[in-house]
């Protein structure tokens, strides 16, 4: 069986081999010059007349976030509440053991979605350093 296995491995390894001999690589080293040149203007072209500023880029993602972080908020509140229904109705210790792991989950989220608000407003204030 394992020889077997191994012949297989053997012939597709050995196939894939030949196939790529037939495919060769060209380096252009003679093209030094284009190289740069076609460096200098993708610098050149970065240098545009509408530069990314933080400004730019805090009104385009400020919204998205602030209606992705009050969604958040609701569902938090929302599966919170039903937690709290569910530990105080259920009976038996195992259910309420259950119902604390699924907790655990609950607080993780929570750090996530109101770290990315910190995370998000010490970027914002250190592109505002690096720019001035």
């Amino acid at each position: 069986m394992k020889s077997e296995k191994l012949k297989i491995v053997i012939s597709v390894l050995t196939i894939l081999l030949c196939l790529f001999m037939f495919f060769s690589t060209e380096v252009q080293a003679n093209n030094v010059d284009k190289w740069i040149e076609e460096g200098n203007d993708f610098i050149e072209t970065g240098k545009g007349k509408n530069p990314i500023t933080p400004e730019t880029v805090k009104n385009a993602i400020v919204p998205i976030g602030q209606a992705l972080v009050a969604i958040a908020t609701v569902v938090l509140a929302v599966v919170t509440v039903i937690m709290g229904i569910k530990y105080m109705s259920s009976g038996s210790p195992d259910e309420k053991a259950k119902l604390k792991t699924q907790l655990i989950g609950l607080v993780v989220s929570t750090v996530v979605i109101f770290g990315a608000q910190v995370i998000w407003s010490l970027l914002y204030n250190f592109m505002i350093d690096v720019t001035k």
